[in-house]
């Protein structure tokens, strides 16, 4: 029977049969352990439970054989197992380390600490359980009766049909935020079209809807009867009282529909639909609709000789924050006034005149942009900077103002302009608080 080697440096030594291994007992005792040999005649090792108790049995063992100080390095507890060509099968931890798998046991005394605490932290979440709770409500910032009602689908523009109003049906559009939250009171943007036209032809023309203006409001889109609203000569569907009603019953309307926040509802209007702004600014209940009031283009039918006539908004919501764009170059509704084809309309300048004596506006301002391409004026009003705004632009038709191409600049036809009108409209409602 052929033995193990000891260890090269304390090959003095002779050996101990009671803890000396033979080659065949190595290789049965392996096999037990579930070592096993692949095609390439290299050992590859599976721990089982076997050898995890052979590794505890072999552990006891060599304790004891290292106590009597044989087959050690220097007696120090560190024995060397070896095969016979030299090579050590393993390095066992020093004799005064407990086996890694042998837990040690919790003594009483820990025992009745965990539990002790186990039991206080039971009888506290108990105790806690039978308090009065605090139900979690939500607060809205002038909130509508719309808001916690699901609004299904999003980044989408919702019609409302029948909606009566003077004894008429009227209808409407309004876009849905693509991230729309029902308990989130959101700013709401009325837009008025122009003449020959509609809601929806507003809505792609001044892109309201898309991002960055539609993310964080709600656009919507009213429809003049007849295609377009009261005032010039030409509209006679509806009259000028039965129109501001309509946009009274459109506000009230949609505050149950959706989550409004009722201190940021603003309205915006080109053309024909940019008069009818001055309309209902001029009104003593379209004067109360709205936080501010954006026109572009404006056809002021109904404001003209002023600014003693017929304008008589409600003093309660003086002053009015105006805005007004206006294009130097449009034929449609002059610059400078005149005749126009629904009856005479005021020159620019002169309107907004009228409406600095109207809101009490003073500490005027003017500033030149894109290289004297665009005139900006701004007024005080009140207690408000920036009250009444307007924008000349040198080279702008009766088109939306915009730097790409939209429809209503083809139809003129002209091209991109240095300013975008929408931009501007929304910064103008964002900076009032």
């Amino acid at each position: 029977m052929t033995s193990l080697r000891h260890d090269p440096y304390n090959s003095s030594k002779t050996p101990n049969p009671q803890h000396d291994l033979t080659r065949n007992q190595i290789e049965a005792r392996e096999i037990a352990m579930g070592h096993s040999e692949d095609h390439f005649g290299e050992r590859s090792t599976h721990k089982t439970a076997a050898k995890a108790a052979q590794d505890h049995e072999d552990y006891e063992a060599r304790k004891e054989h290292s106590n009597s100080g044989s087959n050690t390095h220097g007696g120090k507890g560190h024995p060397i197992w070896q095969l016979p060509n030299g090579l050590p099968t393993r390095r066992t931890t020093p004799s005064t380390s407990p086996p890694p798998f042998l837990p040690p046991k919790p003594s009483p005394s820990n025992m009745n600490v965990l539990t002790t605490a186990l039991l206080l932290v039971a009888s506290l979440a108990h105790h806690a359980a039978a308090l009065p709770q605090v139900a979690e409500e939500k607060v809205y910032p002038r909130a509508s009766s719309g808001c916690g009602k699901s609004k299904w689908p999003t980044d989408f523009t919702h019609y409302r049909f029948g909606l009566k109003s003077s004894g008429k049906e009227r209808s409407y559009s309004y876009h849905v935020p693509a991230d729309y939250d029902k308990n989130r009171a959101y700013p709401v943007v009325v837009g008025f079209h122009g003449s020959s036209s509609v809601g929806m032809f507003f809505e792609l023309d001044t892109k309201m809807s898309g991002a960055p203006y539609g993310v964080d409001k709600i656009i919507v889109y009213p429809n003049g009867l007849g295609g377009s609203w009261a005032g010039p000569t030409y509209h006679t569907s509806s009259t000028v009282q039965e129109d501001i009603q309509f946009i009274a019953d459109l506000v009230a309307d949609i505050k149950t529909q959706i989550c409004v926040d009722e201190n940021k509802v603003f309205a915006a209007g080109m053309s024909n639909g940019g008069g009818f702004i001055g309309t209902l600014a001029c009104d003593p209940l379209g004067s109360t609709l709205f936080k501010a009031y954006a026109s572009h283009s404006g056809a002021f039918y109904t404001d003209v000789n002023g600014p003693d006539n017929n304008c008589n908004p409600s003093p309660a919501a003086l002053p009015i924050p105006l805005l007004e764009i206006h294009g130097v170059s449009d034929k449609t509704v002059p610059y400078e006034g005149g005749q126009g084809d629904g009856g005479p309309e005021p020159a620019i300048l002169e309107w907004l005149d009228w409406w600095v004596k109207r809101n009490g506006c003073d500490g005027k301002s003017e500033e030149n942009l894109f290289n004297g391409e665009v005139q900006h004026l701004s007024w005080k009003c009140g207690s408000v900077k920036g009250g009444l705004q307007h924008y000349k632009v040198k080279k702008l038709g009766h088109c939306w103002a915009d730097t790409d191409i939209n429809l209503s600049q083809i139809s003129v036809p002209q091209g991109p302009t240095v300013i975008k009108a929408s931009e501007i409209i929304m910064q103008f409602f964002d900076s009032l608080k």
